[in-house]
């Protein structure tokens, strides 16, 4: 990149890159977003929901949703509770696909491996950004 007065210019190449990564944000944290929107939601469509406790769903999804929002936003709490998040998706994604396996319900299986693929795409993107923040403290 050229330097002059201090000031870094950004090239072209790195305009797009920027934005590509804008597009990722809003991308990863919007899906993870509308996830936690419809854990959400299902308290009311899941069936039997006055007799499920509401207050589960909403544990699980609340931290999705905001979280996802942060993310969005670019905020850098938002991409350490994702770290946390992403444990969590990934230990009930196994879970289910144990279950699926298990039982021979290879729709659940094929769910489930879909699910570990949107997970380790998000962990990556979050690790990533997550050095790129320390990459900003450096210059």
């Amino acid at each position: 990149a050229c330097v002059s007065s201090g000031v870094r210019r950004m090239t072209t190449t790195g305009k797009i890159m920027r934005a590509v990564e804008h597009c990722h944000y809003w991308l990863v944290g919007g899906f993870w977003m509308l996830l936690g929107l419809a854990c959400m939601v299902n308290i009311f469509w899941g069936g039997y929901w006055w007799l499920q406790p509401p207050w589960i769903k909403s544990a699980v999804g609340l931290p999705y949703f905001l979280v996802g929002l942060g993310f969005c936003l670019r905020w850098r709490w938002a991409r350490w509770c994702m770290v946390l998040l992403m444990i969590f998706a990934l230990l009930a994604c196994f879970d289910g696909w144990l279950c699926g396996a298990w039982c021979g319900n290879h729709q659940l299986v094929r769910l489930c491996l879909v699910g570990f693929v949107v997970i380790i795409y998000s962990s990556w993107f979050v690790g990533w950004s997550l050095v790129r923040i320390f990459e900003s403290f450096d210059s």
